[in-house]
């Protein structure tokens, strides 16, 4: 997301405002993207995965996408004394993207409410559930007696 606004101030002072709209709203997809895919993967899987491998793919993707896509336009505006914005700048946008990020799972969160309700977790399902538990224990139980 914070890319994508990047990118899209960068298209600005390019004077090509349409594809700096569109590289913000695919920016904003994006993120939504992959923050479901993360989300619907299971625990089994994310455990696998080296917690820094995400961000550095699409960080790498995003690099090559800037660079192909605005590379000589950048070059050209540095040599020609243009300015450009800082490190600083850059971090301060990703650090209001990750509050927005942030704050929308949040919201998602609230709004998905509180899923002990449902039926996969209604008190029967439950109560069978840790029924069988306790037959299975006391059946592997059964050999060992404490006297």
């Amino acid at each position: 997301m914070a890319a994508g606004y990047l990118v899209k101030k960068n298209y600005q002072v390019m004077g090509d405002s349409k594809k700096g709209v569109l590289s913000l709203v695919i920016g904003i997809v994006s993120t939504i993207l992959i923050f479901a895919g993360i989300f619907s993967l299971p625990d089994s899987i994310i455990d696998k995965i080296p917690q820094p491998l995400i961000p550095l793919i699409y960080t790498a993707i995003i690099s090559l996408l800037v660079n192909k896509l605005q590379g000589p336009f950048i070059k050209f505006h540095k040599s020609n004394g243009g300015l450009i914005h800082s490190g600083w700048k850059a971090a301060g946008v990703g650090a209001v993207s990750l509050l927005i990020l942030i704050a929308s799972v949040a919201l998602t969160a609230f709004i998905a409410g509180d899923f002990s309700k449902s039926a996969a977790f209604d008190g029967e399902g439950y109560d069978k559930e840790i029924a069988k538990f306790t037959l299975n224990e006391n059946k592997a139980m059964e050999g060992f007696k404490i006297t």
